[in-house]
């Protein structure tokens, strides 16, 4: 979304507190339709960022988190890091100069054929906690199309989709898939709360913005019968599927995580659940990806035996991206 001359990327809608903005990746109207913490979760703005070009001089962005965890947020001048900010606690400046190298980041853009034009400022926002915007301060024009990427990929999923325990908002698996795959991101995980709920079902199949998807189900409703689970994974990926015959979806279960090393049955079916509602389908872009082949081993996770440690986040991305480039040309 457009706003005061920026672009607000994986920002949907916003909500005016008074005093800063909270930044939500879905429509104001959604939050009514899921639980108070999936609510919270989807005002993280995980992939989500603050774009625009400088015109002249300065701009100073006010951001304020209150996350007690790893809050970073970056700025990037197209597809080149520049600078990391931690934002926990207190209103947090972060000010944007222009470069005096710009001619050879643009020869770089150019002869490498990145996916983001060096002009193009990125304030990429922490995935982690939610994060309210105080103030844009300086002059600024909105980006154009030519300076980021046409096609998008879409991710729904847990924390893990979301980001957790990733450092850098740019380190997530989804991120660097899309990275690795030049193309820009959707990200709609949601810590604790990928519950599979029909209103983001249909706000998935109805947004027209996302070419491929890949969607992440299980971990977060283990508490679930098997029958439980399995009716809502019909409803959820039947819903998106068949509004979008010709996108390639690809599901996935339960990442490799400590249930799999305590010999955790529900884990095991609840991935041949997903394999088997995507099977009944029969659509020719609707695919399982059996999680094994994202995370092959327990190397990838932190110590909670559920998310994946900076290594696991590129090993993850690394394989979505050899498995969706297998499907994809």
């Amino acid at each position: 979304m457009i706003y005061n001359n920026v672009e607000l990327y994986n920002i949907t809608a916003i909500e005016d507190t008074g005093s800063a903005l909270k930044l939500s990746r879905v429509p104001l109207s959604l939050h009514k339709t899921v639980t108070e913490n999936a609510s919270s979760m989807l005002f993280t703005p995980a992939g989500g960022e603050i774009r625009f070009n400088l015109v002249e001089g300065p701009v100073k962005i006010t951001l304020r988190s209150e996350g007690p965890f790893v809050n970073v947020a970056e700025v990037w001048r197209g597809a080149f890091a520049d600078s990391v900010h931690d934002i926990r606690g207190v209103p947090t400046e972060i000010i944007v100069e222009p470069r005096t190298n710009d001619k050879t980041l643009t020869t770089m853009f150019a002869q490498d054929s990145l996916a983001f034009h060096p002009e193009l400022v990125r304030v990429i926002l922490p995935y982690g906690w939610p994060c309210e915007l105080i103030s844009i301060e300086g002059e600024t024009t909105c980006p154009v199309p030519a300076q980021s990427p046409v096609r998008r990929m879409l991710t729904y999923g847990s924390s893990i989709t979301q980001g957790g325990n990733s450092v850098t908002p740019t380190g997530t698996y989804a991120a660097r898939t899309a990275s690795l795959l030049n193309v820009d991101l959707i990200n709609l995980g949601m810590s604790g709360n990928a519950r599979m709920d029909m209103s983001l079902a249909e706000y998935i199949a109805t947004n027209p913005n996302w070419e491929f998807a890949t969607i992440e189900m299980g971990i977060n409703v283990l508490d679930w019968s098997v029958e439980l689970f399995a009716e809502k994974v019909d409803a959820f990926v039947t819903n998106i599927a068949t509004a979008n015959p010709d996108k390639w979806i690809f599901c996935t279960g339960v990442y490799t995580c400590g249930g799999d090393y305590e010999e955790n049955s529900k884990i095991h079916a609840f991935r041949k659940i997903v394999e088997t509602q995507v099977q009944k389908l029969d659509q020719r872009k609707l695919v399982f990806v059996p999680p094994s082949e994202i995370l092959p081993t327990a190397a990838g996770l932190t110590a909670d035996t559920v998310h994946p440690s900076v290594i696991g986040h590129e090993t993850m991305a690394r394989n979505w991206a050899r498995v969706i480039k297998s499907y994809i040309k």
